[in-house]
C-alpha cells in the first residue's frame, strides 16, 4: 500500500480515512488515479477534487509532488510535528474503525455544507451531475465505503462496492459492523488487483468477480468460490469467532483479508489457468486438479499429511491442487503488498543471509529480476523483522510460515502468471 497525502494540505492520510486529520477535508479514494484526494462540494450536488486536476497526468503528478513536499514541510516544523502525526494516523475507536464507524461518520470534520450534504439520504437530494465526482452510495448513505465515483461514471456505487451482491443479511442493522469490515478488506483486495494490473472487469468471456456476504440470523453460510461468485461468511468479521475457528482448525493465520486473497485465487485460476492455456504448467507445479475434490477434502480432515511443509505453504494447501494454488496465490498477494508498503515508507533492512550483503526492501518492480531473489533478499529479511517486532510487542508472528524450495518455485509461477496477465491487459489481448 502506497503512502497517501491529503491533496488539500499535504498531510499524510491513510487508505481507510474518511477525513483529513489535519485540515478536516473530506477524503476519498479514486481507483482511476489509485490515490486518495480531498474533496469539497461543487454546489451542484457533486464534489470537486482539491489540490490536483482531474485531467492530465502532469497535473496529477504535480499534485502528488505538492503533497509530498507539503507533508515533509509539516513534519519538519518541529515541536508540533508529533501532534500533527498523531492526528493524521488512522484514528481507531474501540471497534477498530479508522476515522468513522458506520453509526458515527466523521461528518463534523467535513468543511462547509458538505456535512449536511453527505449526511442526507439519497432520496432527499437531487442526484449529482455525472460530470461531477460523487461519493459511492455506500459512502454517502451507509458510511461503509470511502471511495469516489469518477466523472462520467453513471453508477451509484464505486467500482468495488458494485461487485457486492445485495443480500438480506446486509439489510440487518445487526450486521452493519460486519459489513463495514468485509468491505474494508475487499477494498484492500481490489487495490492490490488494480496495482498488479490484473483483469478485474468482465470481458464478454469471463464475468467479473462477484461477492456475496451471507450468514445472517438463522442462515448458514460457507466461505468459498463457485462460478465467479465468492461467498464470505459474515461470521468471519467477528474477531472472537474467527479466532476461535483459527484455534479449532489449528491454523497459524486467519484474517478477513486472507479469506479474500484466497478466494480470489480460485477466481483467477478459472480465468488465467483453466481458460488461459496454462493447465500443463500448473500441473507441473501443483499437481493434477482432476483429482476428486470431495475425496481429497475428506482425506485431509481425516488425517492431514505430516510432511506438508516440505512441499506446501500451509497444511490446507496440501489438501488439493486447487487449494494449493489458492493458498500460494494468497501468499503472493500478502508478500507483494507488504513489500509495496515497505517501499513506500522508505523501509530498508540489511541482512547477511542473502549473498553476504545488504537486502534492500524498497524495490517491488521485480519484472527484470528473478522472483526467487526478491523472496530471499527482500521478503525473508522483512518477514523475520516483522516477526521479531511482533514478539517484542507481545504479539504473534506477522508471517508464521516457512518456505520450502518447492514453495519458492510455486510463488515464482504465480508471479509469472500475474505479470503475463497484466502485460496482456495492457496490450488489450486475452490474458
Amino acid at each position: 500500500m502506497k503512502t497517501f497525502y491529503c491533496t488539500n494540505c499535504g498531510f499524510v492520510c491513510f487508505f481507510e480515512n474518511f477525513a483529513c486529520g489535519n485540515c478536516g477535508a473530506l477524503l476519498g479514494f479514486s481507483p482511476d488515479t489509485m490515490d486518495m484526494a480531498a474533496f469539497e462540494p461543487d454546489g451542484d450536488g457533486g464534489w470537486r477534487r482539491l489540490g490536483a486536476a482531474d485531467e492530465g497526468s502532469e497535473d496529477v503528478a504535480a499534485g502528488s509532488a505538492f503533497a509530498e513536499s507539503a507533508g515533509a514541510e509539516k513534519v519538519a516544523r518541529g515541536s508540533d510535528a508529533t501532534a500533527s502525526i498523531a492526528r493524521g494516523a488512522p484514528a481507531a475507536n474501540d471497534a477498530g474503525y479508522a476515522n468513522a464507524p458506520p453509526s458515527s461518520p466523521a461528518l463534523a470534520a467535513v468543511p462547509g455544507d458538505a456535512a449536511a450534504q453527505a449526511g442526507e439520504a439519497d432520496g432527499d437530494r437531487a442526484p449529482a451531475r455525472v460530470s461531477s465526482w460523487r461519493q459511492c452510495r455506500n459512502y454517502s448513505s451507509e458510511q461503509i465505503c470511502n471511495w469516489m465515483v469518477a466523472p462520467g461514471d453513471d453508477e451509484a456505487l464505486c467500482r468495488c462496492c458494485r461487485r457486492t451482491e445485495h443480500t438480506a443479511a446486509l439489510e440487518d442493522p445487526a450486521n452493519k459492523d460486519a459489513w463495514f469490515k468485509l468491505e474494508g478488506a475487499k477494498r484492500r483486495l481490489f487495490y492490490s488487483l488494480y496495482r498488479l494490473g490484473l483483469p478485474v472487469e468482465g470481458d464478454g468471456t469471463h464475468p467479473p468477480p462477484e461477492f456475496r456476504f451471507l450468514g445472517g440470523e438463522g442462515e448458514t453460510a460457507t466461505t468459498g468460490h463457485a462460478g465467479g461468485t465468492i461467498t464470505l461468511d459474515i461470521g468471519e468479521a467477528d474477531d472472537a469467532r474467527r479466532e476461535q475457528r483459527r484455534v479449532d482448525l489449528r491454523e497459524p493465520y486467519r484474517t478477513l483479508l486472507g479469506h479474500f486473497r484466497h478466494e480470489i485465487g480460485h477466481y483467477y485460476w478459472d480465468r488465467l489457468i483453466a481458460h488461459g492455456g496454462r493447465l500443463e504448467a500448473f500441473r507441473k507445479h501443483f499437481g493434477d486438479e482432476r483429482r476428486d475434490y470431495a475425496e481429497a477434502l475428506a482425506a485431509y480432515y481425516a488425517s492431514p499429511p505430516a510432511d506438508w511443509a516440505e512441499r506446501h505453504i500451509s497444511a490446507y494447501a496440501a489438501m488439493h491442487p486447487w487449494e494449493d494454488w489458492a493458498e500460494t496465490w494468497a501468499h503472493y498477494l500478502h508478500i507483494s503488498d507488504a513489500l509495496d508498503t515497505a517501499a513506500h515508507w522508505g523501509f530498508a533492512l540489511h541482512s547477511d543471509q542473502a549473498d553476504g550483503g545488504p537486502a534492500d526492501v524498497p524495490g517491488v518492480e521485480v519484472e527484470d529480476q528473478p522472483f526467487r531473489k526478491v523472496l530471499l533478499e527482500q521478503w525473508l529479511p522483512l518477514a523475520q523483522f516483522l516477526n521479531s517486532m511482533g514478539r517484542s510487542l507481545g504479539q504473534g508472528d506477522a508471517y508464521p510460515f516457512v518456505m520450502a524450495t518447492t514453495v519458492l518455485d510455486k510463488l515464482g509461477f504465480v508471479h509469472r502468471v500475474i505479470t503475463e496477465a497484466a502485460a496482456a491487459r495492457r496490450r488489450g489481448t486475452d490474458a
